[in-house]
């Protein structure tokens, strides 16, 4: 019999998946979405109406595309 050696648990996030030049590009379909879940509390709400809930100092840790190469590496 096997051993389990093993285990990860992750959400289904394309991130996993995507080369790291394309995530901006797979974003750009939170724009329609109705229902995206915005920091700290998670609530749902629209893109836009999230941009604008969000606060300054949480919108300007978002550096592009970046650092994302190294976030994938």
């Amino acid at each position: 019999m096997a051993d389990i050696v093993l285990c990860i648990g992750t959400s289904p996030t394309p991130r996993l998946s995507l080369q790291p030049e394309l995530w901006l590009t797979y974003t750009e379909g939170d724009y329609e979405n109705p229902e995206l879940a915005f920091p700290p509390h998670g609530w749902l709400m629209p893109y836009q109406d999230g941009v604008e809930y969000v606060s300054p100092e949480v919108q300007a840790k978002f550096l592009g595309a970046a650092p994302f190469a190294e976030q994938a590496a």
